[in-house]
């Protein structure tokens, strides 16, 4: 069952703090839902990284080429 273990009000460009997220979270992750704001190559390895699997809303502008990410 999902639920939370870090929440974090912002302005509204938070997809360069989910490092910072990461960090702090002390427990075994296995999924992690996200909006489509944390949608970016660098954030999905950041996810794989401590082996978890990133589940975020596809943005309309996205594409399908790696760009050197391999998650």
């Amino acid at each position: 069952m999902p639920f939370f273990i870090y929440a974090k009000v912002t302005d509204g460009t938070y997809a360069a703090e989910l490092e910072e997220m990461i960090s702090n979270v002390d427990v075994n992750v296995g999924e992690m839902y996200l909006d489509k704001g944390y949608r970016y190559r660098a954030n999905d390895q950041l996810i794989a990284d401590i082996g978890a699997v990133p589940y975020i809303a596809i943005k309309s502008n996205v594409k399908s080429k790696s760009y050197g990410y391999p998650a």
